[in-house]
């Protein structure tokens, strides 16, 4: 009875891996480079690129003057200013309101923080792109939309919970396999060595990401459900009985609090400026500004203070530390997530950690086919395991190609800037699905195209900032490293370890003595394998 029951959890944790397992890995890997959106925008975006000043231009005149200008007669819903800051260092605005027809209209613009002018207008491509890939997989609007696309998102998370619980589960001899590494036996030892170590020594951060990750997109799911079960199907008045309801605004014009005076309010807390403030009723004697302070030796988001928009007062304050605990752990999620709390090494350490789980999903994947391919599990044809192994390749070593060329494409473009997005998505699907088509078509052995696609990768990466260099120059003509050498560097030294790391990889699969049959059976040019990373 023990035994059906192990057998059970361990085919739980062997097919939800074998069903999901390049989802799972395709979300790892567009995480890791999500990680740093705020450097990548000021890498692809040379207009703003500064040194923050030490006391920013006065921006509340230009703010007011150009919301009054895009809103016109109509009613503002919410005004944003984002602060400069060491990752942005440039005034970005944001600004909603609807229009005559009633439709909601979403407009942003920067400025620089020295001098005070409107930066060039350039549309979203490789930064956003790389973010909201991971966070939505960009669904398309006639599918239903972004909610829809992180509501699939969070199912990773989940999948990723259910493999965690049932390995931990089905690996008996649990401590022992804590130390096994046995890199000089069969390709199966050194897969299963592989993801079983690097399974349990970082099971604690992969099973963050993966609750915290479920949870982001478990919220979507839940809040248009507890919207109809109690609010008839009312979304906006789910949220405001949560958050409570929004200000009416009372019909009278009054001059505007400078947004100037906010950024130098500081919280008394903990002695923080604000980053950002949202005006609600903007223009009208009800305004409101919430500001949004950083937190310091705290895990979570912001702190909260709400003031009126006209005269300053206090409205509310909601200190991090007076947060209720499923509030608090609610604020935690996202700066755990996405690794906001600690600064730019920490999210080093996340890329790396991002990376591992990368690999316990392709080896996972790999073991699988090795053992239908080499062993006497399943019960499909060879053929059939061998495509599947090289579809595995493709995928797994086509998406960071696909992430690469995207790169190449922000420099290169001289499309309209309309299209930008458009293009930035066709590329990196293009080049992925070449990449997938390419492995499955390629009459040479697996090992061979595994190494070759991680030399691709490995020249792709270490290409990038050389061609940096050379299509914008003097981006390294400060003294001190910003935002957007990190990039660069970080680029560099990746592209040198996966080229390090080919030179390791095989050609060819090589058997025991005691295991290798008389004479291979050949495809190609190589022997019959499975292949994998």
């Amino acid at each position: 009875m023990l035994r059906e029951r192990y057998l059970r959890i361990y085919d739980l944790h062997s097919w939800s891996g074998v069903v999901l397992g390049l989802f799972i890995f395709v979300v790892s890997l567009t995480g890791c480079f999500a990680l740093f959106d705020h450097e990548i925008k000021t890498w692809e975006d040379q207009n703003l690129r500064a040194e923050l000043p030490a006391n920013p231009t006065p921006i509340h005149d230009t703010f007011t003057a150009w919301v009054k200008q895009t809103a016109g007669e109509n009613k503002v819903q919410f005004a944003t200013m984002i602060f400069p800051s060491n990752y942005e260092p440039y005034y970005h605005g944001l600004l909603q309101f609807r229009d005559a027809d009633n439709a909601r209209v979403f407009e942003h613009e920067k400025w620089h923080a020295s001098s005070g002018e409107m930066l060039p207008h350039r549309e979203g491509g490789l930064s956003e792109w790389l973010l909201d890939f991971h966070r939505d997989l960009m669904w398309p609007e006639s599918l239903g939309g972004r909610q829809v696309g992180r509501a699939i998102v969070g199912i990773a998370g989940i999948v990723l919970m259910i493999s965690i619980l049932s390995g931990i589960i089905a690996h008996t001899k649990i401590v022992r396999e804590f130390f096994t590494l046995r890199f000089q036996n069969t390709i199966r030892l050194k897969w299963t060595d592989t993801h079983k170590v690097l399974g349990l020594w970082v099971m604690p951060f992969y099973t963050m990401i993966a609750f915290t990750g479920a949870f982001l997109g478990i919220i979507v799911i839940m809040s248009p459900i507890i919207a109809a079960l109690s609010f008839k199907g009312d979304t906006e008045a789910l949220i405001d009985a949560v958050i409570g309801p929004p200000t009416e605004p009372r019909g009278v014009m009054a001059q505007m609090l400078s947004i100037d005076e906010v950024r130098a309010l500081q919280n008394p807390g903990n002695g923080e400026f604000p980053y950002s403030v949202v005006s609600e009723n903007w223009g009208d004697e009800a305004a409101e500004y919430r500001i949004f302070y950083p937190v310091q030796k705290e895990l979570g988001r912001f702190e909260l203070r709400t003031i009126s928009g006209v005269s300053g007062e206090l409205i509310k304050s909601e200190p991090i530390n007076e947060l209720s605990s499923g509030n608090r752990v609610s604020a935690s999620i996202a700066p755990l997530h996405y690794g906001t709390y600690g600064g730019f090494w920490l999210k080093v350490l996340y890329f790396i950690l991002g990376l591992s789980l990368c690999v316990v999903t392709a080896t996972g994947l790999m073991m699988w086919i090795e053992r239908r391919l080499h062993g006497k599990e399943g019960n499909r044809s060879q053929q059939f395991y061998q495509r599947l192994g090289k579809l595995v390749i493709g995928v797994t070593l086509g998406l960071p190609v696909a992430t690469a060329s995207i790169f190449y494409l922000d420099k290169l473009y001289t499309g309209i800037e309309d299209s930008r997005l458009w293009w930035t998505g066709t590329s990196y699907f293009l080049v992925w699905l070449a990449c997938i088509l390419f492995s499955m078509v390629a009459r040479i052995g697996e090992y061979k195209l595994v190494k070759g696609l991680f030399l691709l990768n490995a020249l792709l990466f270490i290409g990038i900032p050389v061609m940096h260099w050379q299509v914008v120059p003097g981006s390294f003509s400060t003294g001190t490293m910003m935002p957007w050498m990190a990039v660069d560097v970080a680029l560099l030294i990746f592209g040198l370890c996966l080229l390090v790391l080919a030179q390791f990889l095989p050609k060819h699969r090589i058997q025991p003595e005691r295991n290798r049959p008389k004479k291979a059976r050949q495809i190609g040019d190589q022997p019959v394998s499975a292949g994998g990373i």
